[in-house]
């Protein structure tokens, strides 16, 4: 069991709530690329036949954070603050597109002005939209466990829930149970 809290989008909660409860959790794959130093894959820690999921790429390090505790995973809210075109040129082995200076500078000028006010721990970030050639910023609105994240889409059936209270949430409800039957968010043995 790790202590690394992981962040996720909501696009891809449903699938992880998923891999915590049939595939014993997930596995957080940090880069060990130097052209890629902040990068990570995320996994389920098993495959079907429960042997471990091999790493996903050759830029991923050798040992993954295990993670199988709901409460250590937060869904990450965002909103679009930004957008504007950014100027790109064909790289010096002309195998890849990069920014021009001009629309680098842009960039670094934009992130640091959303960032100035914020905590270091929830900072804006950009995303390309190559469709449109668009520099994308957002920021963070909101960060919600993701076992009350799943309750409040609706979508129990990716937790079984038990009738016993679960002492690891606080809240007096109940807890939810895996396949394994250790809950989800407390990982203890209920079942």
């Amino acid at each position: 069991m790790s202590d690394t809290i992981h962040i996720i989008r909501p696009a891809d909660a449903p699938r992880i709530a998923r891999w915590l409860r049939e595939r014993g959790g997930i596995a957080v794959w940090p880069s060990v690329n130097l052209s890629n130093p902040d990068g990570s894959w995320t996994t389920p820690a098993q495959q079907a036949d429960g042997t471990p999921t091999p790493k996903p790429t050759w830029q991923a390090g050798d040992t993954p954070a295990v993670i199988t505790e709901a409460r250590r995973i937060l869904v990450e809210d965002a909103r679009e603050v930004k957008r504007f075109y950014v100027g790109v040129r064909v790289g010096a082995q002309g195998r890849t597109l990069k920014l021009t200076d001009g629309a680098s500078r842009r960039v670094r000028r934009t992130l640091d002005a959303l960032n100035a006010t914020r905590d270091p721990h929830e900072q804006a970030w950009y995303v390309f939209d190559y469709a449109r050639q668009h520099a994308v910023f957002s920021i963070p609105l909101a960060r919600t466990p993701l076992g009350d994240w799943v309750r409040a889409q609706g979508l129990t059936d990716l937790l079984v829930a038990t009738t016993a209270v679960c002492p690891g949430r606080g809240d007096g409800q109940g807890h939810a149970t895996r396949a394994d039957g250790a809950c989800a968010f407390c990982y203890e043995r209920v079942a």
